[in-house]
């Protein structure tokens, strides 16, 4: 068990609130069209902040429907990739938010294709929260499913969400797409995600987010072992 990506994460730390949560400021970078600004600065900031690294992990970054729309801003964004790309061999991974939005729309198509060209994955973030259905997933050129926190936070103690989970990991075997869990925090959900062959898991059991300096530390000191890792390969034995 190691360290094999991070997620891009935006804070604002304001200097009398404190810091302010996504769930606020995003919104709002949204109807004032400055979440491309915000998007190219993630993009650019984990991309550098990667070049520290002596393991190549996957950078993934959440990317806002509306920019899938908008020609000019995405060609913008693929031309600072590519130019990332040509000295930093890293797997990227863009994270989208399920939409009714996206079904049968040719721009969303185009936009997420020109993005897989250049060789960006895909990913499916929040999956099972919003419009979910079987032949959605079938016409979407994603290659990972990530699966909400809120499937995964009462697994051990209900019979529901443990069968939801092994549905959507069932499927998702079936279509050929990775599987992320998000929200783990305990070592008896981390175990039932690995029984049911989910590979890859993020949440607070490993990590609560970090700055730059102390993930490069975090990622050292769990890639070479200690306790914590001890007993979860008990638990995998």
């Amino acid at each position: 068990m190691k360290v094999v990506g991070a997620e891009t994460l935006c804070r604002w730390p304001h200097s009398e609130k404190g810091f302010i949560p996504p769930s606020e400021f995003i919104p709002i970078a949204e109807r004032s069209k400055l979440v491309h600004i915000l998007t190219y600065l993630a993009f650019e900031a984990a991309l550098d902040d990667s070049n520290e690294w002596d393991d190549k992990l996957s950078i993934a970054v959440n990317l806002s429907l509306s920019q899938l729309f908008d020609n000019t801003h995405l060609e913008t964004l693929i031309s600072k990739i590519e130019k990332k790309l040509v000295s930093n061999k890293i797997r990227i991974i863009i994270e989208i938010t399920e939409s009714v939005e996206l079904i049968n729309n040719a721009t969303f198509f185009n936009s997420i294709n020109k993005l897989r060209n250049i060789g960006c994955e895909v990913a499916l973030d929040d999956f099972g929260t919003g419009f979910s259905s079987l032949s959605y997933i079938k016409k979407l050129p994603i290659d990972i499913i990530k699966i909400d926190q809120s499937f995964v936070r009462d697994i051990i103690s209900d019979p529901k969400d443990r069968t939801m989970i092994k549905v959507i990991l069932g499927m998702a075997r079936e279509f050929g797409f990775e599987t992320i869990a998000e929200g783990v925090e305990t070592k008896e959900q981390l175990k039932f995600l690995i029984d049911n062959g989910c590979k890859r898991a993020q949440g607070f059991l490993f990590s609560k987010a970090l700055p730059l300096k102390e993930f490069n530390l975090f990622t050292t000191s769990f890639n070479k072992g200690n306790g914590f890792l001890e007993q979860i390969n008990a638990i995998e034995n």
